[in-house]
């Protein structure tokens, strides 16, 4: 695949301890695309970078290319980090702000259990929403 075709194509990111799989269509982030795909991610400002609520650590990152922390996100990375990680920011991003530009990750969030929003479905353009191998 090129690399314009790559970066266009859709990406899977695995949110571990659910196990749960999500599609993330170019230009989304994961917080978006797991409201897209039914699921009621935590939040509390509703993407914008204040919260924290929202936050993943990356686990498998290795061959994915993600947009670079913009200034708010930073700051807030710092808060949580301070927070819940003893200062320690490697691999936190806020799905709210992350975009995938190339590749599949699996990322932590610890808050995270695969609930689904009430009224909200599936909307199966990329086979947005995967279970697990071990499901």
């Amino acid at each position: 695949m090129t690399a314009p075709a790559q970066a266009r194509a859709p990406h899977v990111v695995r949110v571990e301890p659910a196990g749960i799989e999500i599609t993330v269509r170019p230009d989304e982030t994961l917080f978006d695309a797991a409201y897209r795909a039914g699921y009621d991610w935590p939040t509390i400002c509703f993407g914008q970078a204040l919260c924290t609520h929202c936050h993943v650590r990356l686990l498998g990152a290795d061959s994915a290319v993600l947009t670079p922390v913009e200034k708010d996100e930073r700051l807030a990375l710092q808060r949580v980090a301070r927070r819940l990680y003893r200062s320690d920011k490697a691999g936190l991003r806020l799905a709210c702000q992350m975009k995938i530009i190339s590749g599949d990750l699996v990322v932590e969030q610890r808050a995270f259990r695969g609930e689904r929003s009430p009224g909200q479905h599936e909307d199966g353009e990329y086979g947005a929403i995967r279970q697990g191998a071990d499901e």
